[in-house]
This record gives structure tokens, C-alpha cells and sequence, in this order.
């Protein structure tokens, strides 16, 4: 063969074998148009997608995982994209292998402009994915109420619930989104509907601590909600004549009840009497003026006729507004003129509730010298103790107590203003509640304590305090978390030497000892200051970002592996040594991961013994060194971000054999989902290559449930992520 070839190198080929070469390449110059439309439609390059349209590319061309080219343009910001897309022939309503369809990526991506031209392309706004998720849960997720406002507008069912029982307002609460959850209220969202688990908006909103969203949802009473639907009566002659000035006003109008100063918020129930306009203007002036601290026009309004205890929005009294705003004249001359100081507003919330959550601590002390109930209690179970113990008003919180506030009152969560104080960190009301005989050790119903709390996030002082008055150590939660175990899954090395510190001491006390021993320190202490760094040739912009992805992902997956196969991991440790290198660190870093690697290698002769500690404080120190580089922090925390995703995609596609659990994974990673695409959005090198994948991920990491085919869409995110920000490691 190869000498007749070298005799014959210009054979003309038959007409017919030409026929057959052309014919076997259409197919593929077709797919070549497809897989570049795709691609277009991921970099927003309308111009391209409209060109590879021209061209012939099939504009229902789908990924491997069932994405069309309109569901990339839909999510990445492309409505010219999108248009292009409809206009020749794209399904609007086709779904990938979840079910996803191209509006539920618009929706979640916060598209406003894409979400419209996919309605008026005749988007099914009510479709479901495989989880029953529609493309209004998709938007409330995005906290983009412009979405929301545009779905609905769009037919959208807003009490739709997935498989799990959650409604757009569960997804808008629990992701702690107030403009989102307002909206869907006003637009007839049920309140107290509940999903699979018995939570309601409000619980989940309550859990996580979104207090604002706390605020809009309890305003929101399903009361409130019933009256808004309510078409306004009309108002009769002797409904007019019968309202007097100087009496209690009921509201006419519920369609303006979203108004901070408005005057239409439904009256108690049972209450029927309409006021007359020309005293509905009055009380609402005087509203205003309470608001506003406008102590003269007050008065004025007051001599006019004006009613001292009218309601306004929400059902609260003049008396509220000039408490919430901190006006203490104004709040006196009402009190003088008949306002009711304990009087209560559609949440519960009394006037001294308004004022400790606002932090007004004269206006509280006037208020609780003129009667008010100081351990009053909102819908909630709150106090005014509570409130201001949560919004870290220290001042407040002391008059409080002054006055005789319970320390130890407890809201429908068993919360305590310890726990909630302990929680934020505010070491200067946990100390003013300590004084004052707070009980260290009460539990809230997930079976947390102040210490546990404080210990989770981190707040070293605070659990520093904690531990001088004697705090439990032992004590777990209901899912079996200890304040130490917590403080060192998030690497909290100064809280774990106050924690270990603390329990030694204990210990020997319990024994008779001195108790005066520190705890047992590792050579490598993260508190060291930097030492000299190692020579090593100077990286590119690039080689550096690359460098530190591949440190948090090997450093992720040492902590993964090490107890099954700890050769392996050294492997992985070996290489973080090289970048430890490569990247300038100090040298005691470096000889950190020497250690670890050559400790995991002899592991099977040594045995485990000391694994634990020494991989703690490689990442502590590691962390330490990598936080302080601004400029490639963020490769370093998407390189675990991304190793953390394939490890839940294993969960989720072979949950027998997967290191982690779902559950949990998903906890740790779902916060920063959202964070790694932003940063993503703004850094040089990952928008351009992997922002689709960050984004995509976050996306399903939203869901209410994943499935397995999720698990395979995540480990191709993952996947195309390492492949865009690892480099080579040479």
C-alpha cells in the first residue's frame, strides 16, 4: 500500500466517492453548527446565535444534559439571544433531563427582559420540573421581585406547590428575600401555607434569622391577607354620619394597605364603622405627623378632632409611629392626650416593642414610666427584651432590665435574648445579660445553647464570656453537635484553643489538679506570624489564580480522604506542597504540608493517631495564608466549592458509596453557591471560562430536592469548572 501510494499521488478520485464524502460531511458540519450555537448561546453572542441561525444550526439543538441553546441564552443575560432563538422555531416549553425549561432559567437568573420575551413566546408559566418546581419558585429564589411581578402577569399560579409542599413565598422566605416575599403577597400568596414538613414561610424565615423578611410576613397576618382581597364597600350615607371624630377610625380602602402611611390596613375583627373621608384625611395627617416627630402639628391635629388611637398600616396607632421613629415628645404629647400605651398592632407588636426594635432607649424608658407592659409579647413570642437583644441595642437592653424585663423569656422557639445576642456576636449585651442572671445553659427547640451558637459562627469573645460564667461544654443539639465539633468544622481556630483550653482545665479541676495547663498545642500553630518565604520563581496573574484553585481543592480532598486512603491523599498533599512552593507561602506552611504528606504515606504502619490535628492546623494555617491574598482568595475557595459539588454528585448518584451525606453537603455549600458565580461575575479569567457552570450550579443547588439527574449535572459543572480554573500541575 504504501508504494502504490507513493507511484500514484494525484489519482482523480471517481465522481461517485466524492458524492459519498460530501454526504458524510453534512452531518457533521450540522453538528459543528449546533455545538457552536451552543456556545454562542452561553457567552451571550446574540450577533453569533443569529448568524449560526442563518447558517442552518437547529435552534432545538440540546447539551448532553437535555439544555437547549434557549435555556443558555435565557439564563446568560441574552434577550436578543432569546428573540433570535423564537423567531426561528426554538421550543419555548422544552425541558432538560430535570425538567427545567427556559423560563425557570430566566427566572432564576434574575432575567426580567428574558422572562417577558419567553411569555410572549408562549411560555407555559406553570410548567414543573421533576421536582414540581415552576418558574415562579425559580424567580423567588433569584430575589428579583421585577420576575415575580412578570409571572404573575403571566398566569402564573402563586400558590403552586413542588413536591415538597413549597410555594414561591417558602422558596422567597427561607432565602430571605423581604422585597420577593412582599411581592408575592400582594399578589395573593397564601401565608400559612405549609410544606411536606410542617413549615410555614414564616418558620423557615424564623429559622434562618431573616428578620426582615420576619417583619414583612408577620405584617402580613392571614388576616391582613383576607382583607386585601376584600373589594372595598361602598359607603353609605348613614355609615358617614355615624363616624365620629375622637373615636377608633376602621378602614375603608384594604387595596392601600401595602403603604407604610397609609391609613387602609383592616380594622380588628368584627369592627364594621367606616369614618368619614374628611376624618380619614385627618387621622392620616396625624399618622404622618406622629412619624414625622412633628410635635406642634400633632397637638394641632389633636385639638382638630384627629383620633389619638386611629390605625394606620399594619394597624398601627400614632403612638407606634412616634415610638418606632424614636420621637419622645411626640410619644409623650400622645401619651397625655389618650394613646394607648399597651395598645397592639396586627403583628402584637406594642409601642415599646417598636422602639427596642429601633433601639430608642429614652423612648422606652418614657414609654415603661407610662404603663407600658414591659415583658408584652408580639405573635412571635417576643419581647421588647427580645427584639432589642436580637438587634444589638445594648442601651435598650438595659433599660429594659432596669424595669424588670424576664432574661429568661422565651419566644414559640424556645429562644432565649441570650441565644439570639449569643448568635449575633453582640459581646456587650451577652455581658449586660449575664450580669443580670441570664441562664447559660437553655436550650432553644433545636436543642442549641448560647455557647453552641456563638461557637458555630465563630464569635470568639462571646464564647469566651460564656465559658468564664461556665458554660456547658457538653452539651449537643438535636443532630448530635457539640460547640467544639461545630467550631471545627468551620476551622475556628481561635474559638476551638477557647473551647480545648477550657475543657482542659475542667478536666484537671474535676481531678484535683493545678488546672493551669494549657492545651496541648501542634508545632504548627496558625497563630505564628508568617515566616520568610521559600525562594521560588514568580508566577503570571494566571499560574496564580490556577495555583490556588488547585491548593483548595487538594486541600478539600485531603480532609475528605485521608481516613480510608490515606495514600492517596498524600498524593494530593504533595501537590499541595508544590504550590505551597510555587505560590511564595511561608516556609512553616510549606513544612506543614511537608509533614502531613509524609505522615499520610507511612500511615499504614504508623497508624491514624495523629491525622486529625495535623490536618487541622494545615488547614487553619492554610486558610490563613490564603485569606490574606485578596487577589486569588477567590480561586482558592472555588477550588473547594468545587470539589465539594462532586462529592454531592456522588451522593446524589450512588448515596451507598459517597464519603458525604446529601443532606449535609448540600447545607454547607448552598450559602455559597450565590457567592461563587458573583465573584465569578468579577474576576478576570472565570468569567469568561466557567461563570455558566457557577451559575448553573447554584441554580439546582436551590432546588427544594435534587434528584440523580442533578448529581449528573453537577459533576459536569464541576468538572468544566476544574477544567477552566486547575491549569496544568507540572
Amino acid at each position: 500500500m504504501e508504494s502504490e501510494t507513493t507511484q500514484r499521488p494525484n489519482v482523480t478520485r471517481p465522481a461517485w466517492t466524492l458524492g459519498i464524502i460530501l454526504s458524510l460531511a453534512l452531518p457533521v458540519s450540522a453538528q459543528d453548527l449546533n455545538a457552536r450555537l451552543l456556545e454562542a448561546a452561553k457567552k451571550q453572542d446574540a450577533a453569533q446565535i443569529e448568524k449560526l441561525l442563518k447558517q442552518g444550526a437547529n435552534p432545538n439543538t440540546k447539551d448532553k444534559n437535555g439544555r437547549t441553546a434557549l435555556m443558555w441564552a435565557a439564563s446568560m443575560k441574552s434577550t436578543e439571544g432569546v428573540r433570535a432563538l423564537l423567531a426561528k422555531g426554538a421550543n419555548v416549553n422544552a425541558k432538560d433531563k430535570t425538567g427545567w425549561t427556559a423560563l425557570m432559567s430566566a427566572a432564576r437568573n434574575g432575567q426580567t427582559d428574558a422572562v417577558l420575551a419567553l411569555l410572549k413566546g408562549g411560555a407555559d408559566a406553570n410548567m414543573k420540573d421533576n421536582n414540581g418546581w415552576t418558574a415562579l419558585m425559580s424567580g423567588a429564589a433569584s430575589g428579583r421581585a421585577d420576575v415575580l411581578g412578570a409571572l404573575l402577569d403571566g398566569r402564573a399560579n402563586v400558590n403552586a406547590k413542588d413536591k415538597n409542599g413549597w410555594t414561591a413565598l417558602i422558596v422567597a422566605a427561607s432565602s430571605g428575600y423581604q422585597d420577593s416575599a412582599l411581592a408575592l403577597l400582594k399578589r395573593g400568596a397564601d401565608a400559612n401555607a405549609r410544606d411536606k414538613d410542617g413549615n410555614t414561610a414564616l418558620s423557615l424565615a424564623r429559622k434562618y434569622n431573616y428578620s426582615a423578611v420576619v417583619a414583612v410576613l408577620t405584617t402580613f397576618s392571614a388576616a391582613t391577607q383576607q382583607e386585601i382581597a376584600r373589594k372595598p364597600i361602598p359607603q353609605t350615607a348613614a355609615d358617614a354620619s355615624a363616624a365620629k371624630p375622637g373615636t377608633p377610625s376602621s378602614i375603608p380602602s384594604p387595596s392601600s394597605a401595602s403603604s407604610p402611611s397609609s391609613t387602609s390596613s383592616p380594622s380588628p375583627p368584627g369592627s364594621a364603622a367606616l369614618v368619614s373621608p374628611a376624618q380619614q384625611n385627618l387621622n392620616q395627617q396625624l399618622l404622618d405627623a406622629a412619624q414625622m416627630g412633628d410635635t406642634a402639628n400633632v397637638q394641632n391635629l389633636l385639638q382638630k378632632g384627629a383620633d389619638v388611637n386611629g390605625r394606620g398600616a399594619f394597624g398601627n396607632t400614632p403612638l407606634m409611629y412616634a415610638a418606632l421613629t424614636g420621637h419622645a415628645d411626640t410619644a409623650r404629647l400622645l401619651l397625655d392626650r389618650g394613646a394607648l400605651v399597651n395598645a397592639r398592632g396586627n403583628t402584637g407588636r406594642t409601642a415599646l416593642i417598636e422602639a427596642a426594635v429601633e433601639g430608642y432607649a429614652d423612648t422606652a424608658r418614657l414609654l415603661l414610666e407610662k404603663g407600658a407592659e414591659v415583658n408584652a409579647k408580639d405573635d412571635g413570642g417576643w419581647t421588647a427584651l427580645f427584639w432589642a437583644a436580637f438587634s444589638q441595642r445594648t442601651d435598650v437592653v438595659r433599660v429594659l432590665l432596669e424595669k424588670g424585663a424576664d432574661v429568661n423569656a422565651r419566644n414559640k422557639y424556645e429562644d432565649t435574648p441570650l441565644i439570639r445576642a449569643a448568635y449575633r456576636g453582640d459581646i456587650a449585651t451577652v455581658k449586660v445579660l449575664l450580669e443580670k442572671g441570664a441562664d447559660l445553659n437553655a436550650k432553644d427547640n433545636t436543642g442549641k445553647t448560647a455557647l453552641i451558637e456563638a461557637s458555630e459562627e465563630g464569635h470568639a469573645e462571646v464564647v469566651g464570656a460564656l465559658l468564664d460564667k461556665g458554660a456547658d461544654l457538653s452539651i449537643h443539639d438535636r443532630d448530635g453537635n457539640t460547640a467544639l465539633s461545630l467550631a471545627e468544622k468551620h476551622n475556628y481556630a481561635n474559638v476551638i484553643a477557647l473551647l480545648k483550653k477550657s475543657e482542659t482545665i475542667r478536666e484537671n479541676s474535676v481531678k484535683g489538679s493545678a488546672a493551669t495547663d494549657k492545651p496541648e498545642i501542634s508545632p504548627a500553630k496558625t497563630t505564628n506570624p508568617p515566616s520568610l518565604p521559600t525562594a521560588t520563581p514568580a508566577l503570571d496573574k494566571n499560574a496564580q489564580g490556577q495555583a490556588y484553585f488547585r491548593m483548595g481543592l487538594n486541600m478539600r480532598m485531603i480532609e475528605t480522604w485521608w481516613s480510608r486512603t490515606s495514600d492517596v491523599a498524600s498524593g494530593w498533599a504533595l501537590s499541595l506542597h508544590r504550590d505551597l512552593q510555587r505560590t511564595a507561602a511561608p516556609s512553616d506552611l510549606v513544612t506543614l504540608a511537608s509533614q502531613a504528606q509524609a505522615y499520610l504515606k507511612s500511615q499504614p504502619k504508623q497508624g491514624l493517631s495523629a491525622a486529625p490535628r495535623l490536618i487541622h492546623d494545615l488547614r487553619a494555617r492554610l486558610d490563613q495564608f490564603c485569606n490574606a491574598h485578596p487577589e486569588n482568595k477567590f480561586f482558592y475557595a472555588a477550588g473547594g466549592f468545587t470539589y465539594q459539588l462532586t462529592l454531592l454528585s456522588e451522593a446524589l448518584e450512588t448515596p451507598a458509596k459517597a464519603p458525604v451525606k446529601v443532606g449535609d453537603t448540600r447545607r454547607e455549600i448552598l450559602p455559597l453557591a450565590t457567592t461563587m458565580t458573583e465573584q465569578c461575575l468579577v474576576t478576570e479569567h472565570c468569567k469568561d471560562l466557567a461563570l455558566i457552570y457557577f451559575s448553573e450550579a447554584a441554580s439546582i443547588l436551590k432546588k427544594p430536592e435534587l434528584a440523580a439527574a442533578d448529581g449528573t449535572a453537577l459533576l459536569n459543572d464541576a468538572h468544566e469548572i476544574e477544567k477552566a480554573l486547575e491549569g496544568e500541575d507540572h
